[in-house]
């Protein structure tokens, strides 16, 4: 402080003090009077840009060698930059005008802050089209921010950014466009929710979000959608000595959406003479609805069990069923037998369900032309449930070339801890049918003695054969096996048959009676299963032996592979096994080699030392999948048997791909189809948002808007426009009636047109001047009328409004014609409304004026001379 100075500053802290952006700074400052008179002071602040100081400018006294605090605030922008600021205080005494100066020392704090605000977005978007949305990202901190930017779409909708990242200074911003395509399935609108996040590059926590709703509807007037099964295309690549089908192409589903009808087809090329892989030419296509199947191609039709040829044949069938009553009708050729007999049949059926068990009785007739079994059959059956147990029985004749011949069969089956099976067929040996000269009877019993322990039994009896029936052996088979089972880990059990075989006059008698136990145990990924058994068996060559067999085996699956190895032995089971010794071994595996890449094998061996043969197969693929779901796959086959020591060997390559196939537009009720058009130019307009019920739509170049799928109903049309230019109205009926059973489309039309605009004002009029004898009263404005009630009057229909402080009112988007404007608000008493109603004509797009008043009745007076007073004194 200089000598001549009359006043000192201090003292104060000389350290920076951290101030947060937005913050104000306070301090106090000692100020004294050196001086040997009082002075005033005048104080002075010298602040950065934008800074201000609300306190500490206005001056002050001092007495003589008297002191005071000087007190300043300083307030700092938001938007100031980190940093450190100085701030300079001066004061000016009143004495000597010597001025004293001091600085004190402000840090401004780093500030973090992002903002992202929406600033345009389509109200809605047709579902696949691209529309943009833009958001404004700010960076509201003291500091520059390098700012990520990501973006996501509730409907799973493809979002891009213009850029996804960006540099911005303190307190600057951006605008950040958004564009997303949003693809919806469903007829119903859908709302898109889109978000942007922001998050700054170095500090993740600091962050900022935003978010949009868009309505997603279908294109307008869109064409009926195809209805689609599901189906498998397969081509091979073979020579014509392979023995594999060309293509195949098979798949089903339901024939319509929300339908009952199935659909299913088998389209099957021709091996050629001869197929090691089974295959086998078909053509098929089976249709099945409630109360109906029909189809046509090769199939196994039949009118009933005793009946049917036991074969598949080519032709049609339709079976129908109407409340109780049933039938059905086939015809087939039997392309697959030497000279194709064919085959034509039918049935009626009909139930009884008022009856005991709800009986169904059925008639059927089949004749058959050519083949072993030709000849007419009739036949008559019983279906009923009494007491919860299935009984069905039929019987059947037949004449045939062989004469007349007859047939029966009968099953029971039923129980719930006690489960039973119970059947016998039997025909003679003219009977026209596949079980000419067999007679079969069968017994199934289990039950569930604990939670995991079941026990089994069964008997059965088999004869078939005799001379009429072309056998040169007849037999007779008998069997019976009694089994317990634990938790279908481990099982025993115990089986004894016996057959016997008549060559001629000679009788062979076979038996086999023994036990067989086997084990089947999961550790983790590992399956380990295998049977051991043994027992007494004898046959034409071994009168008596001991059997025994067994089996072993395990399987591993480990992630996408799988793997598996068997073997199996047996000795002395010529009656069920064909041969007095076989061995077998045999394995799989499926390995996957690379992603989407398999490879598959599949081998087995079979020696016969008694016959001294052997016979091996091995099956190996190799198949990629293919994005587009398809898949190619080279197979082959290398096979040995004792009739080709060579063996033969197979390859052939196949390229399989899922398909949807079209099969017709989906015509479903709830369909309802309209029009858009411009009441004044009588063209369609597009790009309108027509909601109905839960769907929207929008609508095509010419004003044409499609709906499907709605629920039956009362459903009330809407209308609105992404950008609203000007008010715009409809007229026509707004409300369509949907009919669950009607399948042709509802249709409607609505007329747009540019709305029209009903205003005015409501006053009320105060007398200024009585008028003498019959001249009128001189009236004046006496100001607005609020809260007055309006009706705008129509054959369509009427609006309401309402007067506000000024007296205004206001009739917004009203449609063109001629209206009754009325006053509904009750006047005052000794007041009217001049008028109480008017006519108004609107026009489109044009603005229609009334002002209403509220005047004073006019009264009547009555003059009283004042002689005839009776109150007057005399």
């Amino acid at each position: 402080m200089a000598a001549a100075q009359m006043v000192s500053i201090g003292p104060r802290v000389t350290a920076a003090t951290v101030v947060a952006p937005g913050a104000t700074y306070s301090t106090a400052l000692r100020v004294t009077n050196l001086w040997e008179a009082p002075v005033t002071v005048t104080p002075h602040i010298e602040l950065p840009a934008d800074w201000s100081a609300p306190l500490g400018l206005r001056p002050f006294t001092l007495g003589v060698g008297a002191g005071d605090s000087w007190i300043i605030a300083v307030r700092v922008p938001t938007h100031a930059a980190a940093g450190r600021y100085y701030v300079t205080v001066s004061a000016v005494d009143s004495a000597s005008s010597t001025t004293v100066r001091d600085t004190v020392t402000i840090e401004v704090a780093k500030h973090k802050e992002l903002n992202v605000a929406l600033t345009n977005r389509p109200t809605y978007a047709i579902s696949g089209d691209v529309y943009r949305a833009t958001f404004l990202l700010q960076n509201r901190g003291n500091v520059p921010a390098t700012v990520k930017l990501r973006g996501s779409s509730s409907l799973g909708g493809t979002f891009t950014l213009e850029t996804t990242r960006v540099t911005l200074p303190a307190g600057g911003s951006v605008p950040v466009v958004a564009r997303v395509a949003t693809r919806t399935v469903s007829t119903q609108a859908q709302d898109d929710v889109f978000e942007v996040y922001a998050a700054d590059a170095a500090d993740d926590t600091v962050k900022a979000m935003a978010s949009a709703r868009v309505t997603i509807v279908q294109e307008a007037n869109a064409t009926e959608p195809l209805h689609r099964v599901a189906a498998q295309l397969r081509l091979r690549a073979a020579n014509s000595a392979a023995g594999v089908s060309p293509y195949e192409f098979m798949g089903g589903g339901a024939l319509r959406d929300n339908g009952d009808e199935q659909l299913s087809f088998v389209l099957r090329g021709s091996p050629g003479v001869m197929s090691q892989f089974g295959d086998q030419d078909e053509y098929r296509v089976e249709l099945r609805g409630k109360g109906y199947a029909a189809r046509v191609g090769d199939a196994l039709y039949g009118a009933s069990s005793l009946s049917s040829s036991g074969q598949r044949g080519f032709g049609g069938g339709l079976e129908v069923q109407d409340g109780a009553f049933g039938a059905g009708a086939f015809a087939q050729r039997f392309r697959m037998q030497f000279d194709g007999p064919t085959e034509g049949g039918g049935f009626v059926s009909a139930d009884a369900s008022s009856l005991f068990g709800a009986p169904r009785f059925t008639a059927s007739a089949v004749t058959r032309n050519g083949g072993p079994f030709g000849g007419r059959i009739f036949g008559t059956g019983m279906k009923m449930t009494p007491f919860d147990a299935n009984v069905e029985v039929e019987l059947a004749s037949s004449s045939s070339d062989l004469g007349r011949g007859t047939a029966t069969t009968a099953r029971i089956n039923g129980g719930d801890r006690v489960r039973y099976d119970l059947g016998h067929v039997a025909a003679d040996d003219r009977f026209a049918g596949i079980y000419r000269g067999a007679e079969h009877n069968y017994a199934n019993v289990s039950t569930r003695v604990a939670d995991d322990l079941r026990v089994t039994a069964s008997v059965a009896t088999h004869q078939s054969g005799g001379v009429v029936s072309g056998l040169l052996a007849p037999q007779y088979f008998r069997s019976a096996t009694l089994g317990v089972n634990y938790a279908s880990r481990l099982s025993l059990q115990y089986s004894a048959l016996t057959r016997r075989s008549r060559f001629a006059s000679t009788d062979v008698h076979e038996s086999q009676h023994g036990l067989l136990g086997r084990v089947d145990q999961a550790f983790g990924a590992v399956r380990v299963f295998g049977g051991i058994g043994g027992g007494i068996a004898s046959d034409a060559l071994h009168p008596r032996q001991v059997y025994s067999e067994f089996t072993a085996g395990t399987n591993a699956n480990i992630g996408a592979n799988s793997y598996s190895i068997y073997g199996e032995t047996s000795h002395g089971m010529s009656i069920t096994r064909g041969a007095n010794d076989i061995v077998t071994v045999g394995g799989d595996a499926r390995v996957r080699l690379l992603a989407g890449t398999y490879l598959t094998l599949n081998a087995y061996s079979t020696s016969i030392p008694s016959l001294n043969e052997h016979v091996g197969q091995l099956d190996a693929g190799l198949s990629q999948q293919l994005r587009s779901g398809s898949t190619v796959s080279l197979r082959a086959r290398f096979v040995s048997n004792p009739i080709d020591v060579r063996g033969k060997e197979v390859a052939f390559i196949e390229y399989s791909m899922p398909l949807q196939v079209p099969i017709g537009r989906i015509h479903s009720a709830g369909r309802v189809r309209g029009r858009v058009v411009d009441q004044e130019t009588g063209q369609g307009v597009a790009d309108r948002l027509v909601r109905l019920g839960p769907q929207a739509a929008i609508t095509d170049d010419q004003g044409n808007v499609a709906f499907s799928g709605l629920a039956a109903g009362e459903y009330r049309l809407s209308i609105a426009q992404q950008q609203t230019r000007e008010p715009t109205i409809f007229t026509g009926n707004p409300t369509v009636v949907i009919d669950s059973t009607r399948m042709a489309p509802t249709t409607f039309s609505l007329e747009v047109e540019r709305a029209g605009i009903v205003t005015g004002t409501v006053r009320q009029m105060g007398i200024a001047r009585t008028g003498v004898g019959s001249a009128p009263d001189s009236l004046a404005d006496a100001g607005p009328l609020r809260e007055v009630s309006l009706a705008l009057v129509s054959a369509r229909d009427t609006l309401y409004a309402t007067t506000d402080q000024t007296g205004a009112y206001r009739f917004a988007e009203v449609t063109s014609g001629t209206y009754a404007l009325k006053v509904l608000s009750e006047p005052n008493s000794g007041t009217r409304w001049e008028p109480a109603e008017v006519e108004v004509s609107v026009k489109p797009a044009e603005t229609s004026q009334a002002m209403f008043r509220l005047v004073p009745r006019r009264r009547s007076i009555q003059m009283i001379p004042g002689d005839t007073n009776p109150g007057r004194a005399k």
